[in-house]
C-alpha cells in the first residue's frame, strides 16, 4: 500500500512539475507558481516516503528515524480549555460583527 502512494505522489509531483513549466512556457507566472508549490507538497511527500523505507536499512537514514520516533513519549501536558474557548468565542464575535455591520449599515440608508 505504501508503494502504491509514493508513486501515486511522485506521479503527481510530475505531473506538477510538467504543467509549471508549461505555464511559464505560455507566459502565466501566478498558475505556474501554484504549480510549483503543488510540486514541492507532492515532492516532500515523496522524499518523506522514501526516507522511511530507507531508514530500516540504517545509515543516515536510520540514526535519523531513531532520534525523531523514540519510544519513550512524554505525557501530556494539562491543555486549559477555557482559553482555546475564548479565542474561538472572539473569533465568532468578530466573523458575526463583521457580517452584520455592513448589512445594518446598508440598511439604514
Amino acid at each position: 500500500m505504501s508503494l502504491i502512494l509514493t508513486s501515486a505522489f511522485a506521479i503527481c509531483t510530475l505531473v506538477c512539475v510538467c504543467a509549471a513549466v508549461a505555464m511559464f512556457g505560455s507566459g502565466d507566472t501566478g498558475g505556474g507558481f501554484f504549480f510549483v508549490f503543488f510540486g514541492m507538497f507532492f515532492g516532500a511527500l515523496v522524499l518523506a516516503s522514501v526516507a522511511g523505507r530507507l531508514a530500516g536499512k540504517g545509515g543516515f537514514f536510520g540514526k535519523f528515524h531513531r532520534a525523531v520516533c523514540s519510544k519513550e513519549r512524554p505525557r501530556p501536558a494539562f491543555v486549559p480549555h477555557w482559553i482555546t474557548m475564548l479565542l474561538l468565542c472572539i473569533a465568532a464575535a468578530g466573523a458575526l460583527i463583521a457580517v452584520i455591520v455592513p448589512v445594518m449599515s446598508r440598511l439604514h440608508k
